[in-house]
């Protein structure tokens, strides 16, 4: 891999112009675009994309919320007057409504590109450890918080909020994302489990257990239904078939120590399921799998990027924040082949590629909370029919605080 210059943004995929790195037919040389967020120290930590191609990204030490335009080359980032807000989770609706997570104000934000106005959404809780966001197609936005181990959803047209609490157990859900059928799927990082909640039946249901000390992180759902998550412990991320209950591990890119964050999922137009994950320690890499041939590489990044948030946009680039560097970068997935590659560390240096072209998966067996009740479908029907494990504690939105905020751009091409 050869990256450009620190500050430039290049076109993710775009070709080198060097000829001294032209790769063989048969590898690839994959060109990263980097970023520095316009406020030093930032800590960039999740990012998303808009259905216009935008990419947002949560600035969590800055207090700072910013996107990339791709079209004119800038990046901007917005402050606004509530002090040590810390975004780390955001969502974007179908209308490209930028939703996420005030973790240090315990407030869910929203940023209306549209209408260039923000909202902070306040019911007077506290220490909640806001930690993932997700929207249905209902409108209704929906969050974890890590330190109350449960689960919230805001209604914004009725200004109230619902907690779904499931369990008298400290579970620590992080991450959550939504299947084709608005349920929500969510990691349980202290429980070392998955669980899914279904808003029409009103259940929590938790019996996918992902092994001993694993601490699932992020968490996706591709097109064919297949929940893909990351444990952060132990360097894999794994595929869950809802129907069977089977959870296939998969080794990362940088093994043990690799401290996989965010998960991603595509299609390609092979029709082929394409998974990208970031890799926070170890080594530094981007992941890239191919699920359907079991084909999978390493995009190298810098030992102290410790990327953490992952996202693909329509074009099929993926683009990831670097927390350690306060970068976001960017690159095009068809460009890596899922082959195998050069890796130039500079100008003209190149060493053998390190590449494990095996899925490397092996089946683990689920149950539901210990108890050994019930698997995959059976197991859903059960939840369907005892409909036992949500309680709800309604709030009413005590606070919708609306202004603009303040707007800094920088050009870097």
């Amino acid at each position: 891999m050869y990256r450009n210059e620190r500050g430039r943004l290049w076109a993710p995929g775009a070709a080198l112009g060097i000829a001294a790195l032209a790769a063989p037919a048969a590898q690839a040389i994959v060109t990263v675009g980097t970023i520095s967020t316009p406020t030093p120290n930032s800590r960039p930590t999740a990012t998303a994309v808009a259905p216009n191609q935008t990419v947002w990204f949560t600035e969590e030490a800055a207090s700072k919320l910013g996107y990339i335009d791709q079209a004119s080359g800038f990046v901007h980032e917005f402050s606004w007057t509530t002090a040590n807000v810390r975004p780390n989770a955001l969502a974007i609706d179908s209308s490209g409504q930028v939703w996420f997570t005030e973790a240090g104000a315990d407030q869910i934000g929203m940023y209306n590109p549209a209408a260039n106005y923000l909202v902070e959404y306040y019911w007077g809780d506290f220490g909640l450890g806001l930690s993932g966001i997700e929207v249905t197609a209902d409108g209704n936005v929906w969050f974890t918080m890590f330190n109350r181990s449960e689960i919230g959803v805001l209604n914004p047209s009725q200004l109230t909020i619902s907690y779904y609490n499931w369990t008298s157990d400290f579970v620590g859900p992080l991450r959550i994302h939504k299947d084709g059928a608005n349920r929500l799927w969510f990691t349980e990082n202290s429980a070392n489990r998955i669980g899914v909640l279904d808003p029409y039946f009103l259940y929590v249901y938790d019996y996918y257990m992902t092994g001993a000390n694993s601490a699932p992180w992020g968490i996706a759902v591709d097109a064919s239904q297949f929940v893909w998550f990351t444990d952060s412990l132990n360097g894999l991320f794994s595929q869950l078939d809802p129907n069977s209950g089977n959870i296939n591990d998969f080794l990362t890119i940088g093994g043990a120590g690799s401290a996989p964050r965010d998960i991603a999922t595509t299609t390609n137009p092979s029709g082929q399921t394409v998974v990208v994950w970031a890799e926070s320690g170890g080594p530094g890499n981007i992941g890239v799998l191919n699920a359907d041939t079991g084909s999978k590489m390493g995009v190298e990044l810098s030992p102290s990027a410790q990327a953490t948030g992952v996202a693909i946009d329509a074009q099929e680039n993926a683009w990831f924040t670097e927390t350690g560097l306060s970068e976001v970068g960017g690159f095009s997935l068809p460009s890596t082949s899922i082959a195998r590659r050069l890796r130039l560390q500079g100008p003209g240096a190149s060493r053998s590629p390190a590449v494990d072209s095996a899925a490397g998966f092996h089946l683990v067996l689920t149950q539901n909370n210990g108890k050994g009740q019930g698997k995959g479908k059976s197991g859903s029907r059960q939840a369907n029919k005892v409909k036992k494990d949500a309680k709800r504690e309604s709030h009413n939105v005590l606070q919708v605080k609306r202004y603009q905020p303040t707007k800094v751009s920088k050009k870097y091409r």
